[in-house]
């Protein structure tokens, strides 16, 4: 019996655009295409509505642009991997996208080439980046496993700071983490400021990501 095609929403205001990832992927049997948003707000009630499996997300959308749609997808814990077109080849936005949990990064000049080979990536739980961008990746990687940042900044932490960081890279909220603590969630919004003091991290979604990539070390 063959398998269900991994289903898939595109958000691009774009419709040109939108038109060709659409006949790029409708031309392979192992996806289908079950909704389209014009702006970051729609593809947002749509992958809360429909639940699939990817979301294919420009990063330039009105209302709402690609990093903020990635952004409360994370925050919201919904079930779907994020796909994010770009015409940028920028190091500080491809940081942002993956900080968001985002799991592939393709560049629209090559997006043709490129798009299929992601979305079997993805569905196969793999990270997929534009070749061209894999200098940026190989930059993340050696900065994230840096002693200075993953060693020397832990080992600061308090044994309660250690403890509410296991609970972030299990992507528990600030309220689920402060019941199974038996403490107030001010304290934990406390716990995550010194936390993120001590590693040199600025603001919540990038300690969430940075506890996820570090689980191993926490």
């Amino acid at each position: 019996m063959n398998e269900k095609p991994t289903t898939i929403i595109i958000a691009d205001d774009h419709p040109i655009m939108r038109k060709g990832i659409r006949e790029i992927i409708v031309s392979n049997k192992s996806f289908n295409i079950i909704a389209e948003a014009d702006d970051g707000e729609k593809a947002l009630s749509l992958i809360e509505e429909h639940k699939p499996q990817i979301a294919i997300i420009d990063v330039d959308m009105p209302k709402m642009n690609g990093f903020d749609v990635a952004q409360k997808i994370q925050q919201r814990g919904l079930s779907v991997s994020v796909v994010m077109l770009t015409m940028y080849e920028t190091e500080s936005m491809f940081n942002r996208a993956l900080d968001y949990g985002v799991m592939g990064y393709v560049v629209k000049a090559s997006a043709e080439q490129e798009i299929v080979k992601c979305l079997h990536e993805i569905a196969e739980g793999k990270h997929f980046i534009s070749p061209s961008l894999t200098d940026f990746l190989m930059k993340r990687k050696v900065k994230s496993s840096s002693p200075t940042t993953t060693h020397t900044g832990l080992s600061s932490l308090t044994k309660s700071e250690h403890t509410v960081l296991t609970l972030i890279a299990e992507r528990k909220t600030t309220n689920e983490i402060a019941h199974q603590l038996s403490v107030s969630p001010r304290t934990i919004e406390t716990h995550r400021r010194n936390i993120c003091d001590k590693l040199g991290i600025s603001g919540t979604n990038a300690l969430l990501a940075y506890a996820i990539e570090n689980k191993q070390s926490i």
